[in-house]
């Protein structure tokens, strides 16, 4: 594929900067400016003075009611934040233009914004003060691909397909953009970051002493972050995602992963504001399911490919530190970092699985709740660190409780759930049994005293064969069985069946109409 070179003439023929932005931009480095100054600059352009009431006016700013002054705008934004939303929106205006390459105008201008809030979020953790200048760099990483789109539009398919194809062609987009804001007398150290934004991890970690080194480390992460939202190969992305962050800033696989996932939930929420088109995306775990799935066939045809070449002993090294990069990702994404069991988000995905399983078998799927009584009184008497020890301790009891076959995951706050393949209600109610004795064992020592905690029960069957609502008919029955153990005394447990006539073991409740065994 071949690569569009820089010129002059290409510049020449570039539109100029917004006005506004220009004026703007001169006033960042002066943290001297005063607001009545910016406020003079904002006012000429209409449209971004509008934006900016908007985002002075949003949730996000904690403001309740609407603003419509913009002095007042500006004192709750900041001169550095006005800064960077105004290049923003004059940036915005100029990308959505009209016509047969819109489509490709909106996909480079989510690219920019996704850039922008990533160096943004990067900031707010690792250079506080420096994050509208983070943002700017990271919108105007995506000037290039712009220019191109209105210089030589013809030609910018061809340049979008070689880039999605091998990310390292974008080193000429990363050279035109670095031109242009030479051009446009940004700071040089924009320009550095733009060009070093797709070096290797080796280069990166070898730059010269005297670059701005956080501002180039953020641009490599922040289009790692962009590349692995916007373009097909999720995969690659999110292993370069979690070794620039490892390496270059010391985040761990925890942090890295709440990183990506507020990226995402800041761009979803502007999406109005900053018109990015975010139609294609999914949800986080989503996403990563498919980044997993391309990680997981790279690794099997790398191999199998390499082995035929003769290179198999070299290769299979680099494949096996793949394969334990991928499957460390993929446990971090389904673990709960507190408890070491399974998350809610793996849950819901599992469930609708085993489902789909017990109905090609005709068997049934057993659910129980558990809930950690009195958890609130825990805390306010002991304190959090000693409920998330209570927590971590019950989750233990409970893993040694269960079988390799159960599927034990955190719910949500001080909850637990199991699922068990094709129980009775006699076992289930066992098995609830044994981790309600199990946890009532527990001692848990602390400076404040000694805590012995319980857990109230609930559990529930469903044949999926006769139920077309199987999963959802699983979860609630199985919640109400276990309020009703907290209101009939707590440390107890509750078993209904949700079986059909015929299937039913135990005698109706006379609360809820249910099959019900229980115990305490």
């Amino acid at each position: 594929m071949r690569r569009l070179a820089v010129d002059i003439t290409t510049l020449r023929r570039l539109p100029t900067l917004p006005a506004v932005a220009v004026r703007l931009l001169n006033c960042f480095g002066d943290p001297e400016t005063p607001l009545s100054r910016v406020a003079e600059i904002v006012q000429f352009d209409p449209a971004v003075t509008a934006k900016l009431l908007r985002a002075a006016s949003s949730v996000g700013m904690g403001v309740a009611q609407p603003v419509t002054d913009l002095r007042r705008a500006l004192n709750i934004l900041g001169i550095k934040k006005v800064t960077s939303l105004a290049l923003c929106f004059s940036l915005c205006e100029g990308s959505m233009t009209p016509g047969p390459f819109s489509k490709l105008y909106r996909k480079v201008w989510l690219r920019a914004v996704v850039q922008a809030q990533a160096s943004g979020d990067l900031a707010a953790m690792i250079a506080p003060g420096r994050q509208a200048e983070f943002f700017s760099a990271g919108l105007l990483s995506e000037i290039g691909p712009l220019a191109i789109l209105k210089t030589r539009p013809n030609e910018f398919p061809e340049f979008l397909a070689g880039e999605e194809a091998d990310p390292t062609n974008y080193a000429s987009g990363s050279e035109l953009s670095a031109a242009i804001l030479a051009h446009w007398q940004m700071p040089e150290s924009f320009s550095e970051a733009v060009r070093n934004r797709w070096r290797s991890l080796e280069e990166l970690t070898h730059l010269p002493v005297e670059s701005d080194l956080l501002l180039s480390h953020a641009a490599a992460l922040s289009a790692a972050t962009a590349e692995y939202f916007c373009q097909p190969q999720k995969g690659m992305a999110l292993v370069r995602i979690h070794e620039l962050a490892d390496v270059l800033f010391g985040l761990k696989q925890d942090a890295v992963q709440s990183f990506v996932e507020r990226v995402q939930g800041h761009v979803m929420e502007n999406c109005d504001l900053l018109e990015t088109d975010i139609s294609t995306w999914g949800q986080p775990s989503e996403i990563l399911a498919v980044a997993m799935e391309q990680l997981s066939q790279l690794a099997v045809t790398t191999l199998e490919s390499t082995i035929e070449q003769g290179l198999a002993q070299q290769v299979n090294q680099e494949n096996q530190r793949l394969r334990r990069r991928v499957e460390d990702l993929l446990h971090r994404s389904i673990t709960d970092v507190l408890t070491r069991l399974f998350n809610r988000a793996h849950f819901d995905d599992q469930l609708p699985q085993w489902i789909r399983n017990a109905r090609g078998c005709q068997g049934t799927v057993g659910l129980l709740f558990l809930d950690l009584d009195r958890f609130k009184s825990i805390n306010d008497t002991h304190g959090h660190a000693v409920g998330d020890m209570v927590l971590k301790q019950v989750a233990s009891a409970v893993k040694r409780t269960t079988r390799e076959s159960d599927f034990v995951a955190r719910y949500g706050g001080e909850e637990l759930v199991i699922l068990v393949a094709n129980p009775t209600i006699g076992s289930l109610q066992g098995l609830g049994e044994r981790i309600r004795a199990e946890v009532a064992s527990e001692l848990v020592t602390t400076a404040t005293g000694v805590v012995r905690p319980t857990v109230s029960v609930g559990g529930s069957i469903v044949d999926p064969v006769h139920s077309l609502e199987a999963a959802s008919e699983l979860v609630h029955s199985a919640d109400q069985a276990m309020y009703l153990a907290k209101r009939n005394g707590r440390n107890r447990v509750e078993v209904w069946s949700v079986l059909p006539h015929g299937h039913q073991e135990s005698a109706v409740a006379e609360e809820m109409g249910w099959p019900m065994f229980s115990s305490n």
